[in-house]
């Protein structure tokens, strides 16, 4: 089972406070500025428009082309590492042996990974999200941990807990890591996740002895992260905490905001949980002394460069280039009006009624023909539209993506057959080249973990059926 908390005197606890509050606020405000570009990837991926260039006064069209290019990459770079079910294989500890036990063991662990991979963690889309973060944020960040699921019995109505490990894609806006100057978890000092957990699921690990209890009374209004608002706007809600709820319901909507620190010492690494939002101050509520090898944490950054752990990502190109193509929509449109009602030039003293004078099907003018002049502007719409296709060619290139990885053939094509694979493995080098990447950092050491977090943490008398195995026997 999972390590219990450890109690801290009072005076401990407050030590402890006082050293990691002023460096995990400091770690805060150091990622301020690229969290406003993160939100500004952000804005162009969900389709909100927050940069133009032409302002246009009867046009101001916006179109999420970038989001297409993101989504075309997401989806064959996830297939690329879940093609199928068995995606993954288990080798027994020696190649060498001929006894059959190696192998029933090795079939068993396969068969288990299977099922948690496929049924419980959904692998083809945790690799879905993992790209859709590599994509528009430019890293990947998973945490393993286990679940204690509680499951009654129909008859008897007794209660049995499983252990089952699990895994999650953090959100890289609540993850921090310290010094900036590294690109792998193992390098980094101090990480740091910050999150909201509910106070009904907070009352749930103080009872199991996770954390410190807390009274509801001590608690005050969290203040949720200028990002998590921000992007909450966006989509038209305002943070969780600004519900206005009854006496009745106040336990089901209160929140502890906490900060889950993870110290690097002596080359081992320390648990302590802050929470903020508590009278008096910031309080420590779980520590645990036992140093863990390794952190939960894994973590692929795209182009990376040393010493630098942020770097570019793909949307760094194609948010540009989206606000130029809907830059020349809106143009392309405006010259497209222009053409359709012509600029007019009127003599007014030939004009018997001035309120007769409007655009519109089937109108009546009073006034003399001889009067009205209609201009015929040139037409330029199509020049538009020509920079329009380019832009969006240089989306597609910028996003790994051209007319022979969609499916469409181009002029000039060799009929041999080896020679239509070599350019189509060319044509998909930027995808593979991120599935690579996310396969050696996330997914390969994602399966030991989750490994030796079943023999540390599952029951040993815990049986699971794999589905589809009826009639095999019982694998513990």
């Amino acid at each position: 089972m999972p390590e219990t908390n450890t109690k801290l005197t009072e005076v401990k606890s407050r030590e402890l406070a006082d050293q990691l509050e002023p460096l995990i606020r400091d770690i805060h405000t150091r990622r301020l500025p690229l969290d406003e570009r993160w939100l500004l990837f952000h804005s162009a991926y969900i389709g909100r428009t927050v940069r133009t260039q032409f302002n246009s006064e009867m046009f101001k069209h916006f179109i999420p082309a970038a989001r297409r290019s993101v989504e075309r990459f997401t989806v064959r770079g996830a297939q690329m590492v879940v093609p199928s079910a068995d995606f993954f294989e288990v080798y027994p500890g020696d190649p060498e042996t001929t006894d059959s036990t190696a192998d029933k063991e090795a079939n068993a662990i396969r068969s288990w990974l299977r099922y948690l991979l496929v049924k419980r963690l959904k692998a083809y889309v945790f690799a879905r999200t993992c790209f859709r973060m590599w994509c528009i944020y430019g890293r990947v960040i998973t945490k393993t941990g286990v679940e204690v699921v509680k499951i009654p019995e129909r008859e008897t109505g007794e209660v049995t807990s499983q252990v089952w490990p699990t895994a999650r894609v953090v959100d890289p806006f609540y993850f921090y890591h310290f010094p900036e100057t590294v690109s792998e978890i193992s390098k980094a000092q101090v990480l740091v996740e910050d999150f909201m957990l509910p106070w009904d699921s907070y009352e749930s690990l103080a009872k199991a002895g996770i954390v410190d209890s807390i009274l509801r009374k001590d608690l005050t209004k969290p203040e949720w992260p200028q990002h998590q608002t921000r992007r909450l706007q966006e989509q038209s809600f305002n943070e969780p905490s600004s519900t206005e709820s009854t006496e009745k319901s106040e336990d089901l909507v209160s929140f502890v905001a906490i900060s889950e620190a993870w110290l690097k010492r002596e080359g081992r690494w320390q648990r302590v949980w802050i929470a903020w939002n508590v009278n008096g101050g910031a309080r420590v509520v779980r520590f645990n002394p036992k140093p863990f090898p390794v952190p939960p944490y894994r973590m692929a950054i795209a182009r990376d460069l040393p010493s630098e752990g942020y770097t570019t990502s793909m949307m760094d190109d194609l948010e540009p280039m989206q606000v130029l193509l809907n830059d020349q929509f809106n143009i392309a449109l405006e010259g497209q009006a222009t053409n359709f009602s012509p600029p007019t030039v009127v003599d007014p003293n030939r004009v018997y009624r001035h309120s007769s004078l409007v655009y519109r099907p089937r109108a009546k003018w009073l006034a003399d023909p001889e009067g009205i002049k209609f201009f015929e502007p040139r037409d330029i719409s199509k020049y538009a539209f020509q920079g329009v296709q380019m832009t969006l060619g240089l989306m597609d290139s910028f996003s790994g993506s051209n007319p022979l990885a969609e499916g469409q053939p181009t002029r000039g094509l060799p009929r041999a057959g080896f020679a239509m694979t070599s350019l189509l493995n060319l044509s998909l080098a930027d995808i593979k080249d991120a599935a690579q990447v996310i396969e050696d950092c996330i997914f390969t050491p994602l399966l030991g973990d989750l490994y030796r977090l079943t023999i540390e943490y599952a029951d040993p008398q815990q049986i699971i059926r794999i589905p589809g195995t009826q009639d095999w026997p019982a694998r513990k």
